[in-house]
């Protein structure tokens, strides 16, 4: 997801968003015990893009530009730095094709598999991060029918 298009060299155009999974909305507080709501801070976990894995820029010539990989991957963030809201699913948890749901808006994203910066590996995802739809079911076991909509999680984007 790109914010906007520049005519010429990609060497110009902006950084996609980054997308993350807030945790946690804090501000410290001030010398004299009140928060400072001016420094607001995000506890977020990683969402990782193609591009962004050991594989680099090569992954993402053929990857689809709403495909994620989850992670458990926490950093904090300005809460300034967040520009809007957008919706993650497990992928195997929708009720209509990728190409379906991502037509649905540039702000719904997937995955598929997690990411392991620190083993450079790719697996699956773990259980908390399925929807409730197929939860436990593991890789390659069919999207399953439940009743109702897996559950979204709203993501922050920065």
């Amino acid at each position: 997801l790109f914010r906007s298009y520049i005519k010429g060299s990609n060497l110009e155009a902006p950084e996609p968003y980054r997308v993350g999974r807030i945790k946690e909305i804090y501000c410290n507080k001030r010398s004299n015990g009140k928060p400072n709501e001016s420094d607001i801070k995000l506890r977020i976990t990683k969402f990782y893009r193609p591009e962004n894995t050991h594989k680099f820029m090569k992954a993402s010539y053929h990857a689809d530009i709403n495909l994620l990989y989850w992670s458990d991957e926490e950093v904090t963030v300005d809460f300034k730095d967040v520009q809007c809201r957008c919706t993650v699913e497990y992928g195997e948890d929708l009720t209509e094709s990728i190409q379906e749901y991502s037509a649905g808006g540039s702000d719904r994203f997937y995955f598929l598999e997690a990411y392991n910066a620190k083993t450079k590996s790719f697996e699956d995802p773990p259980n908390h991060a399925r929807g409730t739809v197929n939860k436990g079911k593991g890789k390659g076991k069919g999207k399953g029918k439940g009743k109702g909509k897996s559950s979204s999680e709203q993501i922050g984007r920065a």
